[in-house]
């Protein structure tokens, strides 16, 4: 348990430091923006393509 919410917050505090632009890049860049934007709906979006092209032969077995 410990374990999971120690990567919990790890994986919460860098999406929240991600939206922090660098020092080298104009607050408020258009194309930071867009990176940060096309990241996140392409992270969000490869699960479920992945589940929609699963093949029945990865299901795994039930039957004991």
């Amino acid at each position: 348990m410990a374990i999971a919410g120690t990567g919990l917050i790890g994986s919460i505090l860098a999406f929240v430091l991600s939206f922090i632009p660098p020092s080298q890049i104009s607050t408020g860049s258009p194309s930071y923006v867009g990176i940060l934007v096309i990241g996140t709906v392409a992270f969000t979006v490869i699960p479920f393509v992945i589940y929609a092209c699963r093949k029945p032969s990865w299901a795994t077995s039930t039957n004991d």
